[in-house]
């Protein structure tokens, strides 16, 4: 079996600012326990939206979800790109991140051409978010798209 390879290229200025907007999230609204990581939406007019992940003793609701939710709540220009961190404690500094299976699926579904900036073999790259989950889950009938 041979594995599944993602088509990706090195990432650049304007993927290194998104990761820098979601960074700038995480450090404001970071609490230990909480609020590990941020996320970062591009907006197709050039606007960025932010959200962080909200987590409890039992539930946790992802940074994409929330910046994805505010976008969809206010109608807002569809998302073109994404970037995720995260940091553990208040010492670290937020690093670049891959989002999790749930926000491939949710994400690759309302914008699967959507790209997401994340590290791979030690490198920041840019991939679409329909390569990252090329078999998603689909009602009968369903077409992907």
């Amino acid at each position: 079996m041979s594995a599944i390879v993602i088509p990706t290229q090195p990432a650049g200025e304007s993927d290194r600012l998104l990761v820098e907007a979601a960074s700038d999230a995480l450090r404001s609204g970071f609490v230990l326990g909480r609020h590990h990581v941020a996320a970062a939406l591009l907006l197709a007019d050039g606007a960025v939206v932010t959200g962080v992940h909200l987590g409890s003793r039992r539930i946790n609701v992802c940074a994409e979800q929330v910046a994805l939710g505010i976008v969809r709540s206010q109608g807002l220009a569809a998302p073109v790109a994404c970037a995720s961190v995260i940091k553990m404690t208040e010492a670290d500094e937020p690093e670049p991140t891959s989002p999790c299976g749930v926000c491939r699926e949710l994400l690759g579904f309302y914008a699967p051409d959507m790209t997401v900036v994340l590290p791979h073999r030690g490198e920041l790259v840019r991939a679409r978010f329909g390569d990252l989950l090329p078999a998603p889950w689909l009602l009968p009938g369903e077409v992907a798209p």
